[in-house]
C-alpha cells in the first residue's frame, strides 16, 4: 500500500510467478526510490528470493534468484546505490545459513556473512538489518542448535565484513530478534521474543 496525504491506496506490485508471493520489508529514500525484499514459494521447489524497485510510479521485479529455498526478510538502503538486503538460504535439506546481499544501483551482489554457529546448529537466520552508514549495519536474527536450544544473534558490518557480535541472553527459553532500528552507532534497539 502507498501513503500520500492522509489516504492509503493500494499500489499493483508484480509477481515473479505463480504461487505464493510475500514481501517482507521495504526501504524508501526519496518518493521515487524503493526497495522491497521477501520470496515466493513455487510448489514443490521451495523458497525463492525477489527483490522489487519502485520508481516513483510502478515496482518492478530486479531480482529472483533461481536457486531454491532462499529468503530476503529485511532491507535497509542508504540511497538509491547503496542498499543491504539479509535473510538465509539452504542446499537441499541441509541447515540455513545467514545472506547477507549489497545493492550498487544496478545490481545485488552476495557479501559473505558468519553464521552464528558453526557446528550443531540447523538454524542461522536473519530478518532485520539497519543501516547508519555505508561502513556501519547491524542485522539481528536467531540460530538452533540441533538440541532444539534457539539463541538471539546480532551481526555488525564495519564497510568492509560482517562479524558476530554478543547478544545478552536472558533467561533459559528461546530467543529470537525480530527487528531492529539504530539512531546512531551508538544508540540502537532491537525486539523480538
Amino acid at each position: 500500500e502507498q501513503k500520500s496525504g492522509s489516504t492509503w491506496t493500494l499500489v499493483h506490485s508484480p509477481n515473479p510467478s505463480s504461487g505464493q508471493n510475500q514481501l517482507e520489508s521495504v526501504s524508501c529514500v526519496t518518493k521515487r526510490f524503493c526497495i522491497a525484499v521477501g520470496q515466493n514459494l513455487i510448489e514443490g521447489h521451495g523458497w525463492r528470493k525477489i527483490t522489487e524497485v519502485w520508481n516513483g510510479k510502478s515496482w518492478k521485479i530486479v531480482d529472483a534468484w533461481p536457486t531454491t529455498f532462499a529468503r530476503l526478510q529485511g532491507v535497509s538502503c542508504l540511497s538509491s546505490r547503496y542498499c543491504t538486503a539479509v535473510g538465509y538460504y539452504a542446499i537441499g535439506k541441509g541447515p540455513t545459513s545467514t545472506l547477507i546481499e549489497q545493492w550498487d544501483g544496478g545490481k545485488w551482489s552476495i557479501v559473505p556473512s558468519p553464521n552464528f554457529a558453526v557446528t550443531d546448529a540447523f538454524i542461522n537466520e536473519l530478518n532485520a538489518v539497519t543501516c547508519v552508514a555505508a561502513t556501519d549495519c547491524f542485522a539481528v536474527g536467531e540460530f538452533a542448535l540441533m538440541n532444539n536450544r534457539q539463541f538471539a544473534g546480532i551481526e555488525r558490518w564495519n564497510g568492509t565484513l560482517w562479524k558476530v557480535v554478543s547478544s545478552p541472553s536472558p533467561g533459559t527459553g528461546n530467543l529470537t530478534l525480530a527487528s531492529v532500528s539504530c539512531a546512531n552507532a551508538h544508540m540502537c534497539f532491537a525486539d523480538g521474543d
